[in-house]
């Protein structure tokens, strides 16, 4: 079978609308927010095709009809990855899941959320806070990036001190292996089943024994008390050190963010000498009052220990408030036409 005939086969199985062959979709499908450029990485082929399923039986003969005709597959969820996973490494097609985006159910009994992969995080995370639960994953593309494009690279969020990748929010699955079977996990937790953890060959393996086409996921609820701080440090050593004895402490924070910044590219003189960076904490700590109280206390002992500096509730509450800009920006210039 040809790539004409191939990509007629895929005309039978979905609406020729939803399948794109001009060379501007083609051309933006090939990579994800990546440019290989930067890292020196292969440079990604333009796809026959990008292909926009909106059930699972589409996927599921899409990926036998690919699979016969030994035609690769990129499965595309946010086009937010910056890894290179979503990149068209051989002329094959892409298959857009964003077209299969519906919240299927939300348990607050069970805090779970069954989805379809296509679903954007911050509007699952919008529909949970209604009934005061929350999503776990809180990346900063978390305007844009997909459900099935965060289980599927095993995505770290801002939560993730606490909550872990998003790969340990699944409680189940509904994936279409390369054969078009559907296959389902069960909605069990790990401790009661016996043998393999069959999610966990789908997690973070970006779509490369199957394609998610539904995913039931933990919600977690509201707790007492959200505190935050921006802490300030000389040494990116000293607040590592820091974070270090908290964790030996047990104190587990909801978010850390630790980076070293460059004083100069923000105007700022430098803290020591000739030293042109300083390192700064972002720390966010949850649950009852009296508990938050308790890790405070853990906190300001281990950041004085280092020589830390508190810069203020102001700039710990607009870190926490504009964690998403850049993912907020990535969205709007995707609205605009302007995919990256």
């Amino acid at each position: 079978m040809d790539e004409r005939e191939f990509i007629a086969e895929i005309n039978q199985i979905v609406s020729r609308d939803r399948v794109s062959q001009d060379e501007g979709t083609l051309d933006d499908y090939a990579h994800d927010a990546i440019r290989h450029q930067q890292w020196g990485l292969q440079p990604p082929q333009r796809p026959l095709a990008v292909v926009r399923p909106v059930s699972t039986e589409h996927v599921s003969q899409i990926l036998l009809a690919a699979t016969q005709a030994a035609i690769p597959v990129v499965p595309y969820g946010g086009g937010t990855g910056v890894m290179g996973a979503a990149a068209s490494l051989r002329k094959g097609i892409v298959l857009d899941m964003g077209s299969m985006n519906k919240i299927l159910n939300v348990s607050l009994e069970d805090r779970v959320a069954r989805v379809q992969p296509g679903v954007v995080l911050a509007e699952l995370d919008s529909v949970a806070q209604i009934g005061h639960v929350f999503v776990g994953h809180d990346p900063w593309s978390q305007p844009v990036a997909t459900v099935g494009g965060a289980i599927s690279t095993n995505g770290v969020g801002y939560m993730a001190a606490k909550y872990g990748p998003m790969g340990r929010q699944v409680v189940a699955l509904e994936v279409v292996l390369p054969t078009g079977e559907v296959v389902r996990t069960p909605a069990l937790p790990q401790s009661v089943t016996a043998g393999l953890d069959l999610n966990r060959l789908f997690i973070g393996t970006e779509g490369v024994f199957g394609v998610i086409t539904e995913a039931t996921i933990r919600l977690y609820p509201e707790l007492e008390e959200r505190r935050h701080y921006a802490l300030e440090f000389d040494s990116f050593q000293q607040g590592f050190l820091a974070i270090s004895r908290l964790f030996a402490e047990g104190v587990q924070p909801l978010m850390i963010d630790f980076a070293e910044e460059d004083e100069t590219d923000q105007g700022r003189e430098p803290l020591q000498g000739d030293l042109p960076s300083r390192s700064v904490l972002h720390l966010s700590l949850e649950g009852l009052s009296g508990e938050v109280e308790a890790q405070e206390a853990f906190v300001w002992e281990a950041v004085s220990a280092q020589g830390g500096r508190d810069l203020g509730p102001e700039a710990a509450q607009r870190f926490w408030e504009e964690r998403h800009a850049s993912g907020e920006r990535y969205a709007e210039a995707r609205r605009g036409g302007e995919r990256h």
